[in-house]
């Protein structure tokens, strides 16, 4: 079973993290319970499980209908697929679980990841971010614990800008909430919201980004209210800061290789490349155009 709140860490790739799928709030808390409990060197079809009481007490849910809650998640995960790029940029599906199982009497659910889909969750897999499940516990949207981990991806900068583009692919809304004050109110602002609750790991704000009288994105300000899990490197090793820095570190980039495909895209959209920012937009465009 899992193992008390405080000890609930989730890790996930950052292609993970930035991959388009839509999730209802159980079936992500339920995930992420799961995904905690992964170890290094487990089978790539191991069980892991989740009773309605630990589930209860960690989002502050009524314990009654809990588990009728976590079942249904349970059925709706075996039907949901992750869109994230391969080793060329080009989208591919993954299921998100193989297995699923009910223990009813006990109050118990458990499943098994798809073997595809473990990389993407584990240490197995370069570039991720780790993160306290405790962050996420308080959160009521669908949208808020993925639009935390886009912000804690990049814990080290103080400031990111979202296309409203890159939100409405990375939800997958489809042709919901074309209209701006739609996206604002149901997508955006609850997500702000749930950022800013109690237990978070941030306080967050944003403002939009106009290009004439169209929105065309946001622009996310954020800082830090507890201390957070070391930020991870390309390699899985905690960044340590250095008195020395180099050109790359000065600007905020988290390695070498970023800052010489930030180099390359400024030449491509013509931005300043010591703006991480600006990288970061372009980057967006970059995926989306790929």
């Amino acid at each position: 079973m899992t193992k008390k709140k405080q000890s609930l860490v989730v890790k996930k790739s950052n292609s993970l993290i930035d991959a388009s799928f839509q999730l209802n709030l159980n079936e992500t808390r339920l995930l992420l319970c799961c995904a905690a409990q992964i170890r290094p060197k487990q089978k790539p079809d191991e069980m892991y499980f989740i009773d309605a009481k630990l589930f209860s007490e960690l989002f502050d849910l009524e314990i009654d209908g809990v588990y009728k809650a976590m079942r249904t998640a349970m059925n709706r995960l075996g039907e949901r697929w992750a869109t994230v790029p391969d080793d060329n940029g080009h989208p591919k599906e993954i299921r998100w679980i193989i297995t699923k199982q009910y223990f009813e009497k006990r109050g118990t659910v458990g499943l098994a990841f798809h073997p595809d889909m473990l990389p993407y969750i584990s240490e197995l897999h370069k570039h991720f971010t780790q993160y306290d499940i405790k962050h996420i516990s308080k959160m009521k949207s669908n949208y808020g614990p993925y639009f935390y981990e886009l912000l804690t991806k990049r814990r080290d900068l103080r400031k990111q800008y979202f296309s409203l583009e890159f939100i409405r692919t990375k939800f997958a809304l489809g042709n919901k909430y074309e209209v701006w004050k739609d996206l604002r109110r149901n997508v955006i602002e609850p997500a702000i919201n749930d950022i800013n609750c109690e237990g978070g790991e941030f306080t967050a704000s944003y403002k939009p980004i106009k290009e004439g009288r169209s929105v065309v994105g946001i622009e996310v300000t954020y800082s830090p209210r507890h201390k957070s899990l070391p930020l991870l490197d390309q390699e899985g090793k905690p960044v340590v800061e250095t008195p020395v820095q180099a050109e790359w570190e000065k600007y905020r980039y988290r390695s070498a290789a970023e800052y010489r495909e930030a180099l390359e895209l400024a030449e491509k959209y013509n931005f300043d490349p010591t703006d991480i920012n600006a990288y970061l937009k372009a980057k967006i465009e970059h995926s989306r155009k790929s």
